[in-house]
């Protein structure tokens, strides 16, 4: 609908719903300056979704190369570390339990700090637990220490 020349109404391309033209935001970059083709609402769900399977793939890719790096730093190939995970049939050398984490359901690599020798996998619980009580460790834990999966 024009107004003495003027359009003051558009149609969403998305969402082909006919508003007022400030219900579409402005582009003020490039040779495409004036009011986008679709409406607020619908080029803020845009945003949300790319920003949602961004950031998802981003993250994951940040999560493998982490890994990869972890293994270079306590020098595993990935055969060994997967070795590992199955002479320990996939659980924590500790608490015999899978690691059940928010983010990285992956066990942790634990290493003897005086020789840096891989020790055996664990979830991050008991990780957390043994590097704090090192020293003073009751049951599994010195059970573990003294006889570790990958001796």
């Amino acid at each position: 609908m024009r107004f003495r020349g003027a359009i003051v109404h558009k149609t969403c391309t998305k969402c082909r719903k006919t508003l007022a033209l400030r219900h579409f935001p402005t582009r003020q970059d490039g040779p495409y300056q004036g009011h986008r083709a679709v409406c607020r609402i619908c080029h803020n769900a845009q945003k949300r979704d790319y920003y949602r399977r961004f950031t998802e793939s981003v993250k994951s890719g940040e999560r493998a190369r982490h890994f990869v790096h972890t293994l270079e730093r306590c020098g595993l190939s990935l055969e060994q570390y997967q070795s590992l995970l199955r002479l320990q049939n996939g659980v924590c050398a500790i608490c015999k339990k899978p690691e059940m984490g928010k983010r990285v359901n992956r066990l942790a690599i634990d290493h003897n700090p005086q020789t840096d020798k891989v020790r055996g996998l664990l979830c991050g619980s008991c990780n957390r637990r043994l590097g704090f009580y090192e020293a003073s460790i009751p049951g599994n834990f010195q059970q573990y220490l003294d006889h570790p999966p990958n001796e």
